[in-house]
């Protein structure tokens, strides 16, 4: 077995055993995060929160869209803001069909949701 199809069936085994839902897919990942770089004014910041990671703090704050919301696979949720545009921000996410949540003052794209985990989506 090769390297890669052991860290796959690794990341299966984990998705299992946390009994995770996913949220999200490649393609939708990839729709919100063009929908964010093409935001007039430029890309909002945003903090992300991986499955096997520590919460970011609130200063954890990039705006660099195209490589670092990546892998998309490990992303439990993404934090947008906060930032004045975010109705726009909103209505953005949702015509992509992005599952999002306003948590803190913040826009929240749910990558994984784990059990209990109940989002008051918008």
């Amino acid at each position: 077995m090769r390297a890669q199809e052991r860290e796959l069936e690794a990341w299966r085994r984990y998705v299992a055993r946390e009994n995770l839902v996913s949220a999200m897919n490649a393609t939708k990942w990839r729709e919100a995060t063009e929908a964010m770089r093409g935001l007039a004014g430029g890309p909002p910041g945003f903090r992300i929160k991986d499955l096997q990671g520590l919460e970011p703090g609130p200063a954890t704050v990039d705006r660099e869209w195209i490589y670092h919301p990546r892998p998309w696979e490990t992303i439990e949720w993404l934090d947008i803001g906060p930032d004045l545009r975010r109705d726009e921000i909103i209505a953005t996410l949702k015509k992509v069909g992005a599952p999002i949540s306003l948590e803190g003052g913040r826009v929240r794209i749910w990558g994984w949701l784990r059990p209990g985990v109940a989002p008051a989506f918008l």
